[in-house]
Protein backbone atom coordinates (compact mmCIF):
# COMPACT_ATOMS: atom_id res chain seq x y z
CA UNK A 1 0.00 0.00 0.00
CA UNK A 2 1.43 3.58 -0.83
CA UNK A 3 1.41 5.33 1.97
CA UNK A 4 2.12 9.77 2.50
CA UNK A 5 4.87 11.02 4.61
CA UNK A 6 3.64 13.53 6.94
CA UNK A 7 6.88 13.60 9.19
CA UNK A 8 8.36 14.68 5.97
CA UNK A 9 5.32 16.96 4.85
CA UNK A 10 5.25 18.37 8.25
CA UNK A 11 8.99 19.22 8.12
CA UNK A 12 9.22 20.47 4.32
CA UNK A 13 6.12 22.89 5.38
CA UNK A 14 8.01 23.95 8.62
CA UNK A 15 11.29 24.86 6.72
CA UNK A 16 9.50 26.78 4.04
CA UNK A 17 7.33 28.75 6.73
CA UNK A 18 10.66 29.65 8.59
CA UNK A 19 9.39 32.02 10.78
CA UNK A 20 6.32 33.29 8.78
CA UNK A 21 2.94 32.66 9.89
CA UNK A 22 0.44 30.27 9.17
CA UNK A 23 -1.71 32.78 7.54
CA UNK A 24 0.89 34.65 5.28
CA UNK A 25 2.04 31.05 4.42
CA UNK A 26 -1.45 29.83 3.47
CA UNK A 27 -1.80 33.11 1.29
CA UNK A 28 0.88 32.05 -0.79
CA UNK A 29 -0.66 28.62 -1.43
CA UNK A 30 -4.39 30.32 -2.26
CA UNK A 31 -6.38 27.33 -1.84
CA UNK A 32 -5.69 26.46 1.44
CA UNK A 33 -6.64 28.05 4.32
CA UNK A 34 -4.57 28.85 7.63
CA UNK A 35 -5.91 26.03 10.08
CA UNK A 36 -5.80 23.57 7.05
CA UNK A 37 -1.69 24.55 7.10
CA UNK A 38 -1.59 24.17 10.81
CA UNK A 39 -3.10 20.78 10.95
CA UNK A 40 -1.16 19.29 8.09
CA UNK A 41 1.99 21.11 9.59
CA UNK A 42 1.69 19.83 13.19
CA UNK A 43 0.38 15.92 11.75
CA UNK A 44 -3.04 16.41 13.30
CA UNK A 45 -4.60 14.88 10.19
CA UNK A 46 -5.16 11.17 8.99
CA UNK A 47 -5.04 11.93 5.90
CA UNK A 48 -5.31 15.22 3.16
CA UNK A 49 -7.21 15.82 0.50
CA UNK A 50 -5.70 14.95 -3.25
CA UNK A 51 -5.74 18.61 -3.93
CA UNK A 52 -4.60 20.12 -0.48
CA UNK A 53 -1.54 17.39 -1.06
CA UNK A 54 -0.81 18.95 -4.79
CA UNK A 55 -1.37 22.65 -3.64
CA UNK A 56 1.43 21.98 -0.65
CA UNK A 57 3.87 20.38 -3.04
CA UNK A 58 3.62 22.67 -5.67
CA UNK A 59 4.18 25.08 -3.14
CA UNK A 60 7.23 23.49 -1.96
CA UNK A 61 8.29 23.17 -5.54
CA UNK A 62 9.11 19.50 -4.99
CA UNK A 63 7.49 15.95 -6.81
CA UNK A 64 4.67 14.55 -5.10
CA UNK A 65 6.88 11.06 -5.48
CA UNK A 66 9.13 12.66 -2.92
CA UNK A 67 6.33 12.48 -0.12
CA UNK A 68 5.35 9.08 -1.03
CA UNK A 69 6.40 5.57 0.25
CA UNK A 70 5.22 1.87 0.10
CA UNK A 71 4.42 0.76 3.58
CA UNK A 72 6.58 -2.65 3.30
CA UNK A 73 9.71 -0.32 2.20
CA UNK A 74 12.36 -0.45 4.68
CA UNK A 75 14.49 2.57 2.88
CA UNK A 76 11.55 4.72 4.26
CA UNK A 77 12.86 4.93 7.54
CA UNK A 78 16.16 6.69 6.42
CA UNK A 79 14.93 10.20 5.82
CA UNK A 80 16.30 12.24 3.04
CA UNK A 81 15.82 15.44 4.40
CA UNK A 82 18.67 16.56 6.47
CA UNK A 83 19.38 16.53 10.20
CA UNK A 84 20.19 20.81 9.70
CA UNK A 85 16.83 20.66 8.66
CA UNK A 86 15.27 19.15 12.06
CA UNK A 87 17.94 21.47 14.11
CA UNK A 88 16.96 24.98 12.13
CA UNK A 89 13.61 24.30 13.03
CA UNK A 90 14.32 23.08 17.14
CA UNK A 91 16.15 26.53 17.06
CA UNK A 92 14.19 28.70 15.40
CA UNK A 93 11.44 27.23 17.75
CA UNK A 94 10.19 30.47 20.15
CA UNK A 95 8.72 28.08 22.55
CA UNK A 96 11.75 25.60 22.93
CA UNK A 97 14.62 26.48 25.62
CA UNK A 98 17.59 26.21 23.85
CA UNK A 99 19.22 23.21 26.08
CA UNK A 100 16.08 21.25 25.46
CA UNK A 101 16.85 22.08 21.77
CA UNK A 102 20.38 20.59 21.96
CA UNK A 103 19.11 17.77 23.80
CA UNK A 104 16.68 16.88 21.29
CA UNK A 105 19.81 17.05 18.63
CA UNK A 106 21.49 15.20 19.98
CA UNK A 107 19.09 12.76 20.51
CA UNK A 108 18.23 12.93 17.16
CA UNK A 109 21.72 12.71 15.79
CA UNK A 110 22.21 9.47 17.92
CA UNK A 111 19.08 7.65 16.52
CA UNK A 112 20.31 8.92 12.77
CA UNK A 113 23.49 7.30 13.38
CA UNK A 114 21.91 3.54 14.85
CA UNK A 115 19.70 3.67 11.76
CA UNK A 116 22.56 4.20 9.35
CA UNK A 117 24.50 1.34 10.58
CA UNK A 118 21.60 -0.86 10.48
Amino acid sequence: MIKLDFNKLAVCIKVKRGKRGLRDAAEEISSLSASTLSRVEDQRVDDISMSTFLALVNWLEMEPSEFLYQESDIEHFKPDYSLADEIKLLLGSSSLEPKLARVLIAMMDAGLKTIEKS
